[in-house]
């Protein structure tokens, strides 16, 4: 996939994701801050708050980092989530 539409990829990705509330569900399950995250995307955490409220939206640039991030995040959660289901139908 080209570059650009990567980009418009990911920045969809976290509208979609702010907008359900599954950015901030994500960003609590693997125990990051808002400061934490804003610190890898380059904002505040005040940023993170208001688009996990829904107060503002992301610019372009910052929206296309934090579906990286997100997708990221994502993928390891699954597979944290999978590892965990493995070892406790291995335990009954």
């Amino acid at each position: 996939m080209s570059e650009p539409f990567e980009d418009i990829r990911y920045a969809v990705l976290a509208r979609k994701l702010l907008a359900s509330g599954r950015a901030r569900s994500l960003r609590q399950l693997l125990g990051l801050s808002q400061r934490q995250l804003g610190a890898v995307i380059g904002v505040s955490a005040v940023c993170v708050s208001s688009w996990e409220c829904g107060h503002s939206r992301p610019q372009q640039h910052h929206a296309v980092a934090l579906g990286r991030e997100l997708a990221q995040m994502d993928e390891i959660y699954n597979t944290v989530e999978a590892e965990a289901d493995r070892v406790l139908s291995d335990a009954s």
